[in-house]
């Protein structure tokens, strides 16, 4: 039997911040181009893959890269989220100029309601993946 190489954490964050990069610039494009249907299915499929890798990585990550995750979810994740919540507070606060525009075109209430929870998610994933880098880059 053999032991599994174990996995720098840096590795593991750079190539988690290119999966979402990669993933959330896709989802915008579908977005920008009229495809809800098409963002929600890469958006389901980058936090399946997101998930997954996590989970099937993290028991080869070394203790430095172990307390890096922890600390990019906790920070980035979370601070993704609060930024992301404080930013529809302001923006429902200044009267949701585009929601109007939104709600004219060819979506339906659900899709409008998926988007929403997967680019909550989608903040998270990109928070975590930034605090990751930035983590590492503060350690160099």
């Amino acid at each position: 039997m053999t032991a599994s190489k174990r996995l720098d954490g840096r590795t593991y964050m750079i190539g988690f911040a290119v999966m979402a990069l990669v993933g959330v610039s896709v989802i915008k494009g579908l977005l920008f181009f009229g495809q809800p249907a098409a963002a929600l299915a890469v958006m389901a499929t980058v936090l399946a893959v997101a998930l997954s890798t996590t989970f099937a990585l993290r028991g080869r990550l070394d203790e430095t890269g172990r307390a890096a995750e922890q600390f990019a979810w906790y920070w980035g994740g979370g601070g993704a989220l609060a930024l992301t919540l404080a930013a529809l507070g302001l923006y429902m606060a200044a009267g949701a100029p585009w929601l109007a525009l939104a709600l004219r075109g060819s979506w339906s209430p659900v899709e409008l309601i998926a988007l929403g929870a997967f680019g909550m998610a989608a903040a998270q994933v990109m928070g975590f993946a930034l605090a990751g880098v930035l983590w590492w880059q503060a350690r160099r």
